[in-house]
């Protein structure tokens, strides 16, 4: 549980950090999976 709110924190400052670039579009949206995935990869490898 704790891990899994850490990602999502990690993935809240990531949005955050590249907020001026991401707009809330359905174009966006792959990135953002893209973004989520890295995360994900780092913290399951």
């Amino acid at each position: 549980m704790l891990k899994v709110k850490l990602i999502l924190n990690k993935c809240g400052n990531l949005i955050m950090k590249n907020g001026k670039e991401i707009q809330w579009s359905p174009f966006s949206f792959p990135m953002i999976i893209r973004e989520i995935f890295m995360i994900r990869f780092e913290w399951f490898n």
